[in-house]
């Protein structure tokens, strides 16, 4: 009886590797003399039907076609070649009057003239340097904030964040934006303050409060010159300003801005022209940090109709009393308000009231809130799906 002998066998992995290579050899060949393939294909295509126009003898448009080798590595070769694909997808070249390519030739040079350049700039992104990572500026970890939690928060404030640095006028470069303990430590108790806001442990309701200049009065501002209010909170508010916009004699129309004095900046603004004896509201909804404001006519010059005074009168004036009244030159540093013919002359806002509304609760901020904090709140799966929001 003859005995069976033991068979000794390759380890799984290798049988595993060894079928990969068998299947994988003859495919890269098979791709190989494809390309090949195609490549004639292109030099045939390029003789029939382009370079008689952008060959040695004649170059349309100044291009010449035979002297692009198809060096898809180079970034302006892959350029140039992309513009050709382009204008032969497109049916611009070759022109009308010359004889036309089929669409099988058509599709099969264009498909591997977008291979070529996509493979080729694959290459080029995974042979780059490392890339900077970067803290987030001032500006992007705000709109992050609201855009999660629906939250104001007001990263310019005193005391709030590090200033970004500023590289010509860029503050994104990410070589600069780098992160120190202090910016840990301003984060973390950003943090805290972004939380309390969103999470209160008592909802304060928003108010809606009319602030008047006074009875029988109206804000005088000319130009450069604010009207004060301020406030409390950070949010989503709306702003609604009663006032008349006179031209200056000139023509020129004043500007109303809710000016930031902190920020020294606009949170909105329009030009605005209304009749003395016909007062108009305008509303301002949008995004507000806290603080002093001012409704400002916004245009301080130094070379106005009156001769260059830069400090107006900023003054309460009589409702009762027509503009035109106040006819004259003034004492001191005091300017002309109108001129001989009752028209202003410099553009004027005669404010009335300001009414506040907020901080507001939308539905979708709210939305943005709900179930960031798990109801299980010592459950681990339930804190992990919590924060897979935030990614």
């Amino acid at each position: 009886m003859k005995r069976l002998q033991p068979t000794h066998r390759a380890p799984p992995i290798l049988c595993t590797v060894a079928t990969v290579l068998s299947i994988a050899l003859p495919i890269q060949a098979s791709d190989a003399l494809h390309r090949e393939d195609t490549l004639q294909k292109i030099e045939g295509f390029w003789e029939t039907y382009c370079l008689r126009c952008h060959g040695a003898e004649k170059q349309k448009g100044g291009f010449r076609l035979d002297q692009l080798a198809l060096e898809f590595e180079n970034p302006l070769a892959a350029e140039k070649w992309g513009e050709v694909a382009f204008r032969i997808k497109s049916a611009e070249m070759p022109p009308p009057e010359e004889s036309q390519p089929s669409a099988e030739e058509i599709g099969e040079l264009v498909d591997f003239l977008t291979e070529r350049i996509r493979e080729s700039a694959a290459a080029r992104m995974a042979n780059r340097g490392r890339i900077e990572s970067y803290r987030l500026s001032r500006k992007e970890y705000a709109h992050t904030v609201y855009d999660l939690l629906g939250v104001v928060y007001d990263v310019e404030a005193p005391g709030a964040f590090n200033e970004d640095p500023n590289w010509h006028g860029i503050r994104r470069v990410g070589a600069l934006l780098s992160l120190s303990p202090s910016h840990v430590e301003r984060y973390l108790q950003a943090a805290d303050t972004i939380i309390a806001s969103a999470f209160p442990d008592k909802e304060t309701p928003p108010v809606s409060e009319r602030k008047i200049v006074g009875k029988g009065k109206r804000q005088l501002l000319q130009l450069g010159e604010g009207w004060r209010f301020r406030l409390e909170r950070p949010g989503h508010y709306k702003l609604r300003i009663h006032a008349s916009g006179l031209p200056a004699f000139t023509g020129r129309t004043p500007h109303l801005s809710v000016w930031h004095e902190y920020h020294q900046r606009s949170y909105g603004g329009m030009d605005l022209v209304a009749a003395e004896d016909a007062p108009t509201t305008v509303e301002f909804d949008g995004l507000f940090p806290a603080g002093n404001y001012s409704v400002r006519n916004h245009a301080r010059t130094l070379k106005h109709a009156n001769g260059g005074i830069s400090i107006f009168r900023n003054e309460t004036i009589s409702a009762n009393s027509p503009l035109s009244s106040l006819t004259g030159r003034h004492r001191s540093r005091w300017t002309k308000v109108v001129d001989e013919n009752g028209h202003p002359t410099v553009p004027t806002l005669l404010v009335d009231w300001i009414e506040i509304e907020g901080p507001l609760l939308t539905e979708r901020t709210q939305a943005k809130r709900h179930d960031v904090i798990p109801a299980e709140i010592e459950n681990e799966s339930a804190q992990r799906n919590s924060l897979r929001g935030f990614a």
